[in-house]
């Protein structure tokens, strides 16, 4: 059952965000919190699926909680929608993007602008919780094998050498006064190969500053995290960025001698651009559904119906809102020659061609108004 916590010292705002909950949403159970310490607390506890957070609370407000809970690695991952008491409060919405928030709502809430978003927080969540374990697993599997490579590596070279991940064994370089400068490529897998783009013969035995010039001015401090390791033992995990190469890495670095240490590359600059890309349609969505002139409304591929609308759609289709979620769209807005038209241009999309197709919205009373359509995910 997905858990999904509300955190408002209202208790009244409580009491109907539950009810709306619980009537359009079965499947879900509701825990609450009146402040914003309890709040973080049951969040690390319980793990919720969606968090709704109210801006104004007392001793600590709403952007303050989102903000520890975005920068604490047991809640950073869950989505949260914040409640703001105006609509058109931008530079509360600006504030609250910019601080990890994924999604607002206004109050009065509106119960079916509300569902779809939670919803849509409801489908993120679960997405990125099956990223995150297959990336858990991923790890736990590298770091087991890496290890029992090292430790005997003449008996499992060819292992090295054939893995899926991108290896690397460095030595270190250390200036007159014992810092780490610079390290030496001793041995790299066909992975690092197909990963970076590097050559064996061109990187093995060659120093990191020359086969990636410009590196020890990388505000990553590469040299510097690995010396560590290579000097002083035990582990590190981070995600790279390479300017070089335009690529996102998640690294693993480990040493079991002294002076020497490995390296594990993976290469996430898909899941990277995706990231981006989910949080980029959040924003369009938020702001479309705020625009006062153009007309926005967005379906939901696997039903056909409309799931969020703006103010503008609602004046140009002369439709009420109660009008549009009873529609079995599309078939209710366009045209039996405007739908006939929608197969060759998805398949258009694949090949690259227009984004977008100008199609009639069918408004209340039979009046053709053109839009703009296209397809968001």
């Amino acid at each position: 059952m997905k858990k999904i916590l509300v955190i408002d010292d209202q208790c009244d705002n409580i009491t109907t965000i539950k009810a709306v909950i619980v009537t359009n949403l079965p499947n879900c159970r509701v825990l609450s919190a009146q402040s914003g310490k309890e709040g973080i607390e049951i969040a690390k506890n319980e793990q919720p699926d969606v968090i709704i957070l109210d801006i104004i609370m007392p001793e600590m407000d709403g952007f303050e909680v989102c903000s520890k809970l975005k920068t604490n690695e047991l809640t950073k991952h869950i989505p949260i929608i914040l409640l703001t008491a105006i609509k058109t409060d931008s530079k509360s919405r600006v504030k609250g993007l910019s601080i990890g928030a994924e999604a607002f709502i206004s109050k009065p809430i509106d119960a079916s602008e509300f569902i779809a978003q939670v919803n849509v927080m409801l489908r993120i969540k679960e997405a990125e919780d099956i990223l995150r374990a297959e990336n858990k697993l991923l790890d736990q599997r590298v770091e087991e094998k890496s290890k029992k490579l090292i430790e005997s590596y003449d008996k499992y070279h060819s292992l090295f050498i054939n893995m899926i991940n991108g290896f690397a064994l460095h030595e270190i370089i250390l200036d007159e006064k014992g810092k780490p400068v610079d390290y030496i490529f001793l041995e790299i897998n066909d992975a690092f190969v197909l990963q970076t783009g590097f050559k064996k013969e061109g990187i093995i035995g060659k120093r990191v500053t020359e086969a990636m010039p410009g590196i020890e001015n990388d505000p990553g401090d590469w040299i510097g995290r690995f010396g560590k390791v290579a000097l002083g033992g035990g582990e590190i995990r981070f995600e790279q960025h390479s300017k070089q190469l335009d690529k996102w890495y998640s690294v693993l670095a480990y040493s079991t001698k002294k002076g020497t240490f490995t390296t594990v590359f993976n290469d996430i600059t898909k899941q990277k651009k995706t990231e981006e890309q989910i949080r980029a349609e959040k924003r369009f969505i938020d702001a479309a559904l705020n625009a006062q002139d153009d007309t926005f409304f967005l379906l939901e591929m696997a039903t056909g119906k409309a799931v969020k609308w703006n103010n503008a759609f609602r004046k140009i289709s002369g439709y009420s809102d109660e009008e549009i979620e009873k529609m079995p769209a599309p078939q209710s807005y366009y045209s039996e020659e405007d739908l006939e038209r929608l197969p060759s241009f998805i398949q258009g999309l694949s090949k690259g061609e227009s984004e977008t197709i100008e199609l009639d919205l069918i408004c209340k009373g039979g009046k053709k108004f053109p839009l703009n359509t296209g397809f968001l995910f």
